[in-house]
């Protein structure tokens, strides 16, 4: 089981790779990513919507072809999902602005993805 400093180190790593440069976002690296998430996220029974999500991202982002505005969408909702758990956690503590941080990340990377390659 995740521990809260470890969700909040990958929180944390998660939205510096998303932020950070746009030439590492390919659907290899988003799989590798969605990998170190999906167990987790599937523990607890209100993160279920994001684990599907995830891994209907995974499976967009492993087609042969690529889908470009599937994978903008699913990204969208997912940056949706994940906004609106940091709201239901309050204003306490660092997580709402993790989870705020996170979704923030990921509609950017919605809008530069290399899903191309």
């Amino acid at each position: 089981m995740m521990t809260l400093a470890d969700a909040t180190d990958l929180l944390q790593q998660t939205t510096e790779q998303l932020s950070a440069n746009t030439d590492t976002l390919t659907p290899q690296a988003g799989v590798t990513l969605i990998d170190q998430w999906i167990e987790p996220l599937t523990t607890a029974e209100n993160t279920h919507p994001i684990a599907d999500q995830l891994k209907q991202l995974k499976s967009l982002l492993q087609a042969p072809a690529i889908d470009k505005d599937a994978i903008q969408n699913c990204l969208s909702e997912l940056a949706d999902l994940t906004s609106t758990m940091g709201i239901g956690m309050g204003s306490e503590g660092e997580m709402p602005s993790l989870m705020d941080g996170l979704a923030a990340a990921i509609r950017q990377a919605g809008q530069t993805s290399r899903v191309d390659e």
